[in-house]
């Protein structure tokens, strides 16, 4: 219905996916604006590194309110990728794991996160689907995340 803005009027990113480990949150996926992006936080110096959804010609995905599209993130022992689709367009983005990461177990969190507390509104988003694959024996990420699979939405209108 609506998404959140910050008490200056500015835009207000939204977290719709987190991974949490012992440590605290290690990624979440934000959108802002159309935009969506992933932070991966850094566990010892707790520093995020920010990684842009990008198209295969570079450009950044632009996605309104109430448009439907489907995100996938994985995460193995090498490295973490978010990827979305959209209107037939694919968007990812990739970084490495860290390894302060390893041996932990980790929590999947799909809903809403604001990014601050000083926000005006309210937020919402809709998931369509959501489907975790099951283990296999030649998966190498034995007590890391599987693969999520999450058809999703940001339904609304700023208000």
């Amino acid at each position: 219905e609506a998404t959140p803005v910050a008490a200056d009027g500015g835009a207000a990113p939204v977290a719709i996916i987190r991974i949490l480990g012992a440590s605290g949150e290690l990624l979440a996926l934000y959108y802002d604006e159309g935009t969506l992006y992933f932070e991966r936080t850094g566990t010892v110096d707790r520093t995020a590194e920010r990684a842009d959804l990008l198209s295969n010609d570079g450009r950044p995905t632009d996605i309104g309110l109430g448009i439907r599209f489907d995100c996938f993130v994985r995460v193995t022992l090498e490295g973490v990728s978010v990827s979305v689709i959209h209107n037939g367009t694919s968007y990812s983005a990739q970084r490495d794991a860290d390894r302060a990461w390893f041996g932990q177990p980790l929590h999947f969190n799909a809903g809403i996160s604001l990014a601050s507390k000083e926000l005006v509104g309210t937020a919402k988003v809709k998931f369509y689907l959501l489907t975790v694959p099951k283990r296999n024996s030649s998966d190498r990420s034995s007590g890391v995340a599987k693969k999520r699979r999450l058809h999703l939405g940001v339904p609304g209108t700023r208000q």
